[in-house]
């Protein structure tokens, strides 16, 4: 092999060695053909020496060819020349990953780049249900114009033991050549290094280890030898890296790390969603940059900006916003000046939280192992304290006014609407039992009145009730307005004064309805009442007119919950929060200065499923939700409904060609009353579309539409909601819901 220069291979004509490693060694060739040079390279006899490695080789490298992407290296041709196999690949100038990183860690521009092209090819590679398990720097070619090329995909996996036992994986971790570098091991993933069957995460793992060290400089899990660094790879954790680069951003540190959980359920379920993270991340590198240097003071941002933020911290489920409220009480009539938004994440799972009296700390609910556990948050400690150790569901938190103690409410079993409220010392120690049959409470600022939506035993539905004393027996707190009222769910806040109540009840057949009550008076007004909108949760200012709250309601059409500020003697609401997110149950602490409020981002993928046990593939997957998938009966085209336009629309999508266009869309109803269209169907012609449309009033309607666009017809009026429409098989019938 030495001596190929100047030889021939097959129709390729060698010009000269580039390099060579554990496979074999890699040659420039000239294709004389198409008049082009290629990297050919010659598999050695070691890396596939039998003929089932061989077929191997063969079907391998052929999935490798069909990978159309331009952060892959493009495979041309396989081929075999006296007894040599050898494959052609596109030949890209440029120098390794490994090169660069020798060098030192990367600068975030350059790390964000990089990171997201090669999550770019992984995502497109496992996709196509090809996985690389070889991951490492010395397979990442960075070329002279910065494009990321991954290279050995799909061929890797042939040359990796096949017994899967430890002394492979050992050897596996010292295959060597001339100018090699030995280190597969260290880029392994756990399930790699015990043995065992692997899918495309452990490629997310390896690009963890391979981030980790692109922002560090430092390998996350490399020992003295390759024993101790599968090892490691096993049973140790990383050095954390806000030790090593504080200056990393938290939303690149949690994906990392997220990585590299060494549960590979604890990855990404598709690598597209690691891809769409950092791609956003990297699209607004300038304002994330700006946005995490300037965190200690206000920074100056457009609505739009604060949309793509919440984004950008979409995998933090509690974040304060500072600054902000000041600023929109005294802002000028034409609305808040948004250079006060100041996002801080807090932590990456919880919500329903409260502020201590002293505003140091919030106590909020989060899951741990399916259970939801209350849990305390003091902003001088590093992390946070876990109060309750229940089998059952702890949620809606709160503080007692002396802040010794917390108030929540158990679930009596973790799969029933029945709860209790519950009081525990903030040192810790066993719950007490306060009340049963407890939905929700709130304590009045004195401590002396508990108001609470109680259940009795009669029926499923909560009434408004008062102790006073907390301990004493709940009596109805009676009122002429909620005495007939049916609620099925609620939240209740005293002001800070203790002279009012705010009170969101949803009630059963008339939908959410948000009541001020004069507290002991009992008088009440109502502010917000709708059938379709909603309000979740209300949260007051320490002026005792002003409040936060989330909801989906003072807007055009229904929507996801967002912030709002109310103000409730004018009983005017100001937008705080907007996008695709979900702003939920804030909470404002004592100073009126800050929020803490959860935020959830809502994605749905369509995926394929094999029946056969293969690997499930996306086949649409964005930052946006598609939802409601079905198959055209010749299973060319698919149909679904998305927002990404911002409105609920039927797709038809060619699954073979990659083309698609808008088959349903709000405009072919003139009433402009369309809320959503689902559940999309072929007829068995294939020619026509049945679905139901929901209307902003909550209507639902099934109607028909012919896929090559025109006036859809409602298959059958009637005074009641119609769903998930099927066709028979002859196509005569409509059967539905």
């Amino acid at each position: 092999m030495e001596s190929l220069s100047g030889s021939t291979i097959g129709p390729y004509e060698i010009v000269g060695l580039i390099g060579s490693g554990g496979m074999g060694k890699v040659y420039r060739a000239r294709d004389p053909r198409l008049e082009r040079h290629v990297a050919l390279k010659i598999i050695s006899p070691e890396a596939i020496g039998n003929p089932h490695r061989q077929r191997r080789f063969v079907q391998e490298a052929r999935s490798a060819s069909a990978l159309n992407h331009p952060n892959i290296l493009s495979v041309y041709d396989i081929g075999t020349e006296n007894g040599m196999q050898y494959i052609v690949s596109e030949l890209v100038e440029g120098e390794t990953l490994r090169k660069i990183l020798n060098r030192g860690p990367l600068l975030l521009r350059k790390f964000l780049d990089i990171a997201t092209q090669i999550a770019a090819g992984l995502a497109a590679a496992h996709e196509a249900g090809i996985i690389h398990r070889d991951l490492k720097p010395e397979n990442v070619m960075i070329t002279t114009d910065n494009r990321v090329k991954l290279l050995d995909f799909g061929l890797a996996k042939v040359v990796m033991p096949e017994s899967g036992g430890e002394a492979d994986a050992t050897k596996s971790a010292f295959i060597t050549g001339a100018g090699a570098i030995m280190g597969t091991a260290t880029y392994m993933s756990p399930e790699q290094a015990r043995g065992e069957e692997v899918d495309f995460r452990t490629d997310q793992f390896s690009f963890g280890s391979i981030l980790y060290e692109m922002a560090t400089g430092k390998t996350a899990f490399e020992r003295d030898s390759a024993v101790q660094t599968l090892s490691a790879i096993i049973t140790d954790e990383p050095e954390p890296i806000a030790l090593l680069n504080s200056k990393l951003p938290n939303a690149l540190r949690w994906q990392i790390e997220r990585c590299l959980s060494k549960d590979r359920k604890d990855r990404y379920g598709a690598t597209i969603d690691l891809y769409h993270e950092l791609r956003d991340f990297w699209t607004h590198f300038s304002e994330a940059s700006s946005f995490e240097k300037t965190l200690p003071r206000t920074t100056a941002i457009t609505s739009r900006v604060l949309q793509r933020r919440l984004v950008q911290l979409a995998a933090v489920a509690l974040i304060f916003v500072g600054g902000i409220l000041t600023a929109l009480l005294f802002a000028p009539q034409g609305g808040p000046n948004p250079a006060s938004y100041r996002f801080t994440p807090v932590e990456n799972s919880g919500t329903d939280a409260d502020w201590s009296p002293d505003g140091k700390s919030i106590v909020y609910a989060a899951n741990v192992n399916g259970v939801t556990q209350i849990f305390i948050r003091n902003f001088d400690a590093l992390v946070p304290v876990q109060l309750t150790h229940a089998k059952t569901n702890c949620v809606r938190p709160f503080w007692s006014p002396d802040g010794t103690r917390i108030y929540y409410t158990g679930w009596r079993e973790q799969h029933t609407s029945r709860s209790d409220l519950w009081i525990v010392s903030i040192a810790g120690g066993s719950p007490v039992l306060v009340q049963k049959g407890i939905l929700t409470a709130s304590i009045s600022p004195d401590g002396k009145t508990l108001l609470s939506l109680r259940n009795t035993d009669k029926d499923q539905f909560f009434i408004l009730s008062k102790s006073s004393p907390v301990s004493a027996q709940p009596e109805p707190y009676r009122h002429p307005i909620f005495d007939k009222k049916k609620i099925v769910t609620g939240r209740l806040q005293f002001s800070s004064d203790g002279r009012k109540v705010a009170a969101m009840v949803d009630v059963y057949g008339t939908g959410t309805e948000l009541w001020l009550i004069d507290y002991p008076s009992g008088q009440a007004k109502q502010i917000f009442k709708s059938s379709s909108d909603y309000i979740e949760s209300v949260s007051w200012m320490p002026d005792n007119r002003h409040a936060v709250a989330s909801g989906s309601m003072f807007q055009s059409q229904r929507t996801q919950p967002h912030l709002w500020l109310l103000d409730l003697d004018k009983e005017k609401a100001t937008s705080l929060t907007s996008g695709i997110n979900w702003e939920e149950t804030p909470a404002v602490d004592p100073q009126g200065k800050r929020i803490v409020f959860s935020i959830t981002e809502a994605q749905h993928d369509i995926v394929e499923i094999p029946l056969d046990g293969g690997p499930l593939r996306n086949l649409i997957a964005t930052r946006q939700i598609e939802m409601a998938p079905a198959w055209s009966p010749s299973g060319k085209y698919l149909i679904y409904e998305s927002r990404k336009t911002g409105k609920s629309v039927i797709w038809l999508r060619n699954v073979e060609e990659r083309w698609e266009r808008p088959v349903v869309t709000a405009d072919n109803f003139p009433d402009n009353s369309t809320f959503f269209f689902s559940r999309p169907c072929f007829s068995p012609d294939g020619q026509r579309i049945a679905y139901h449309r929901v209307t902003k009033i909550d209507e639902s309607e099934i109607w028909i539409s012919p896929i090559a666009g025109g006036t859809p017809v409602q298959v059958y009026k009637e005074n009641r909601r119609q769903y998930c429409p099927r066709w028979s098989p002859d196509g005569n019938w409509i059967f539905y819901v």
